[in-house]
């Protein structure tokens, strides 16, 4: 039994750290755009659909670009808001 456990918490540790992006795998740009078929613009460039996606969902990633967030852009003890222009 204690064997079975190690064995679990084994495969769960290796899923979990596998599953860590590494920054060098995210686009420089926070926006980034997801489609419904997954491939549709490659479908598009070949000519292969002339029809519209299913759906497109258009959302960006925050970027700190070293600036200090907590304490210097938003003071302690004030409101602050999620998002930036567009609704969140």
């Amino acid at each position: 039994m204690k064997q079975f456990i190690f064995s679990l918490s084994l495969i769960c540790f290796v899923i979990a750290c596998s599953a860590q992006r590494n920054k060098a795998d995210l686009a420089p740009s926070p926006m980034a755009m997801s489609y419904l078929p997954d491939n549709y613009p490659l479908l598009k460039i070949d000519g292969k659909t002339k029809e519209d996606p299913t759906a497109r969902v258009i959302y960006c990633r925050p970027q700190k670009k070293g600036r200090e967030i907590f304490g210097g852009l938003v003071k302690y003890n004030e409101n602050w808001r999620l998002g930036a222009n567009e609704a969140t």
